[in-house]
């Protein structure tokens, strides 16, 4: 594949899926394969099987968004078309301002299509907390049409943002409604209810969450929180979907700290130290682990408070 080569690679992918035919990970090779081809539209019906599984991993299921987002740049005809397709893929990919420059190129005579646009560029400024030009964006998009759940997930994020929980409430609605088979707009609102002290209303959505999805990470997080004789099993669970989730390896640190799983604390901690060593609450947690051991953990939190001055816990172990 790398040395273009694309009818040898396939010939490799064929026989690797003849071997192994359940190996997601083959499949999507596949198609990153196709895509290079003469037929890059042929990569399509690969992609969509590939999504149609039971994707777990928060990280696998953006690397297919983003293989898909690139097949259908490469098979769209449509210079604007092509435009917005490749600027989706830049998002994915981590790379806002080329996915600014390359969606800005996209905006056309076409009004369904700049409604389009606009929302992947307001999600994108909001991401790189350009929160005027997301606000700007995301409005062009929800004039254009009002159905486009990017955009409306944009709008109710800035409104939330803005402590105005009333109107994030009712964008984060009506992105469910227009939404596809995805869970944020319904975590979006349970988040909003509990800014709004209705936690009975929040636990009821992310219950209805666990039962129609399988690899929604926060809603396991958060029923860990509430479920206290299954709260390591569910937080291993939201880890297990995304491994970089660092609340969850916090909460597992702490929990174990608590009940004297010392050894399980300090792994949990090692994990944590290589996501994040830059964590203030990693430190606090490394001086209550210390502290539980009997040793001086008072370096720990002053580190703590260099990172977060205002972190409230590490004051308090210090007596300050």
């Amino acid at each position: 594949l790398k040395s273009n080569e694309f009818i040898e690679a396939g010939n490799y992918i064929d026989r690797a899926i003849k071997m192994n035919a359940q190996n997601i990970n083959y499949k999507k090779l596949k198609a990153e394969i196709l895509s290079q081809g003469k037929k890059p539209q042929t990569a399509l019906k690969l992609v969509e099987n590939i999504k149609s599984e039971k994707l777990y991993s928060t990280d696998f299921i953006n690397k297919v968004n983003s293989m898909e987002q690139y097949v259908l740049y490469k098979s769209k005809k449509n210079y604007s078309e092509k435009m917005y397709h490749l600027g989706y893929y830049y998002y994915y990919e981590n790379e806002p301002a080329k996915a600014v420059r390359t969606l800005q190129s996209a905006l056309s005579n076409k009004k369904k299509l700049n409604k389009d646009v606009y929302a992947i560029l307001a999600r994108v400024y909001y991401v790189t907390q350009d929160y005027e030009k997301a606000l700007d964006a995301g409005m062009k998009s929800d004039k254009s049409g009002g159905d486009n759940p990017v955009a409306l997930m944009v709008l109710g994020d800035i409104n939330y943002r803005n402590k105005d929980y009333k109107s994030a409430l009712k964008y984060y609605k009506k992105a469910e409604k227009y939404g596809k088979n995805s869970y944020m707009p319904l975590i979006s609102m349970a988040q909003t209810y509990e800014q709004m002290q209705n936690t009975k209303k929040a636990y009821e959505i992310y219950e209805k969450v666990l039962k129609t999805y399988n690899n929604c990470y926060i809603a396991y997080y958060k029923m860990a929180q509430k479920d206290k004789t299954r709260d390591i099993a569910l937080l291993k669970k939201a880890i297990e979907i995304n491994v970089n989730f660092v609340d969850a390896w916090i909460d597992l640190a702490k929990i174990s700290i608590e009940r004297d799983n010392i050894s399980d604390a300090k792994q949990y901690l090692r994990v944590l130290n290589y996501i994040d060593d830059n964590d203030y609450r990693y430190y606090y947690y490394q001086g209550m682990l210390a502290k539980k051991q009997g040793l001086d953990g008072s370096a720990y939190f002053k580190k703590s408070l260099i990172i977060n001055p205002d972190y409230q816990p590490a004051k308090e172990e210090l007596k300050i």
